[in-house]
């Protein structure tokens, strides 16, 4: 599903994430594009999310710098029964040894597993600071981290000031929702960044597919890598 070019092309891909982001165009094949594109512009039933309070860093998945973290948005789970079939594929495929070892490769990060939404920013919809860093130990000794975050987009025609904005914030950029295309970066404490907020006046709907490739393993072998502040 990922552009064959895009996938031959490793090197620039590997050396793009390390800088500290990498932002990618025409990064699925237009069918499936503009597919998804339908699939989400029909969507109505949106699972809704406002969370204005702040949130103890131990209740939510990323660790942040500040002891706040504050959403708003309209989701769907990709592999949920709901979702429709373009975004189940995908997220099949996002899944797939093929996809796993790619993204292992590039990004130098052990990644054996993706988890990911389809997201619609309504007015007002926002995410605050924060850095997508988590990890979690399960009871029969595993550790499940995120190595790299997935944000794809599916806006057409969107406009900087309508907000809904990506923002890396050190270095500070600005990256306009745009159609077909991704903004991948490894996580790790310091990948910072927000979603500001989307205006009334913002013609067009605020589409994406976001998600984290993970690294699920045996807890024994990735303690010392937790020092780092990342898990590779």
């Amino acid at each position: 599903m990922i552009s064959p070019e895009i996938l031959e092309n490793r090197q620039y891909v590997s050396g793009g994430l390390q800088q500290p982001y990498l932002v990618l165009k025409n990064a699925l094949i237009p069918e499936v594009a503009e597919a998804l594109y339908q699939e989400l512009s029909g969507i109505t039933d949106w699972v809704r999310e406002d969370q204005e309070a702040i949130r103890e860093v131990t209740d939510k998945a990323a660790v942040r710098q500040a002891d706040e973290y504050r959403f708003k948005r309209n989701y769907i789970d990709l592999n949920s029964d709901d979702a429709p079939p373009h975004m189940r594929a995908l997220c099949a495929y996002l899944r797939s040894r093929e996809c796993l070892d790619w993204i292992s490769d590039v990004s130098g990060r052990v990644s054996n597993h993706f988890r990911g939404r389809a997201a619609y920013f309504d007015a007002g919809d926002n995410i605050s600071h924060h850095n997508d860093y988590y990890v979690h130990h399960t009871d029969d000794n595993k550790t499940i981290a995120r190595t790299v975050t997935f944000n794809y987009y599916l806006t057409r025609d969107w406009k900087e000031e309508w907000g809904g904005n990506f923002v890396w914030e050190k270095p500070y950029k600005k990256i306009v929702p745009a159609f077909n295309t991704l903004v991948m970066f490894l996580v790790g404490p310091g990948s910072m960044h927000h979603v500001d907020p989307v205006v009334t006046e913002a013609a067009m709907k605020r589409l994406a597919i976001t998600g984290w490739f993970l690294s699920i393993r045996d807890s024994d072998k990735v303690r010392r890598e937790l020092d780092l502040g990342y898990i590779k």
